[in-house]
């Protein structure tokens, strides 16, 4: 049963016996020897062991004895304490109704699509119009990027493909409050003027499902797609609507190249990420 719960094996100690089990890497187990079985599950040992527990412990990052962890990796064994990296895929265009779902719960509290859809019944009702208006194109060039369960997409519009934003910007002239309109139509003029002149990879959309967060999507998703962009040797392009989302750029290479701010409207920082040339 230890074998079970504990498949890479460590020796545990106590005065009067040992027995072999694993514990995570970089902790202390602690359990009871108890009527011939060790009881489970170990608990995180804080402060004073109880009398009689049987107590491993092992530095951070040194090896399990008689382990090579670099091998286990390379065989798909990982520490109890680390995931496997998200998986990224293309999305097909039959699955366009998922992606603006992820898109759309991933922009409830964004400021800039807030700012211009407030109401909940306007922005919920305008969410796949919003999408297929920033980055449609994207699922025709194999450039709409998901993670897993659809936990969060990015869409990329490779470089000389721009979306139709014709209807967007209908359903916004008509439907958005008239003292926001004007400030909305200079920001997003302002965002098209910010476009490097050079070819470029442009990343209109990208969020990840709140329930998801902090799980390293949003990594995972840039990582994917500047993996292809690099491999063309192009430059890329995106506008943060978020200030929170800037530094997760900057991990990527993109550098700030000014501020946009019409108006009432919120701040959006358009950023590039030079070529990287191989």
């Amino acid at each position: 049963m230890l074998r079970e719960i504990f498949p890479m094996p460590i020796t545990m100690h106590r005065p009067d016996t040992s027995l072999t089990v694993a514990e995570p890497l970089g902790t202390l187990m602690v359990g009871r020897k108890r009527s011939g079985c060790f009881s489970y599950p170990p608990q995180d040992f804080r402060g004073k062991a109880p009398e009689g527990a049987i107590i491993a412990s092992r530095p951070r990052g040194a090896p399990f004895p008689g382990h090579d962890l670099e091998a286990l990796h390379e065989k798909g064994h990982r520490p109890m304490n680390e995931t496997a990296p998200p998986s990224i895929r293309s999305a097909g265009a039959d699955e366009c109704e998922a992606v603006f779902a992820t898109i759309a719960t991933a922009f409830t509290t964004d400021p800039v699509a807030r700012f211009a859809m407030p109401e909940p019944e306007l922005y919920l009702s305008m969410a796949s119009i919003f999408v297929t208006g920033m980055a449609g194109p994207a699922f025709e060039h194999g450039s709409a990027y998901v993670a897993e369960g659809f936990a969060g997409a990015a869409l990329w519009l490779p470089p000389g493909v721009h979306a139709d934003a014709a209807e967007l910007g209908e359903h916004m002239a008509t439907r958005m409050a008239a003292e926001r309109l004007p400030d909305m139509a200079a920001t997003m003029e302002a965002m098209a003027a910010s476009h490097p002149e050079e070819p470029h990879w442009y990343l209109p959309l990208i969020g990840v499902d709140p329930i998801a967060q902090g799980r390293g999507i949003g990594a995972a998703l840039m990582k994917h797609a500047l993996a292809r962009i690099d491999a063309d040797g192009a430059c890329a392009y995106l506008e943060s609507s978020n200030p929170r989302n800037i530094s997760l750029y900057e991990r990527f290479g993109f550098e700030r190249t000014g501020e946009i701010r019409k108006g009432a409207g919120p701040v959006v920082t358009p950023m590039v990420r030079p070529a990287r040339r191989h």
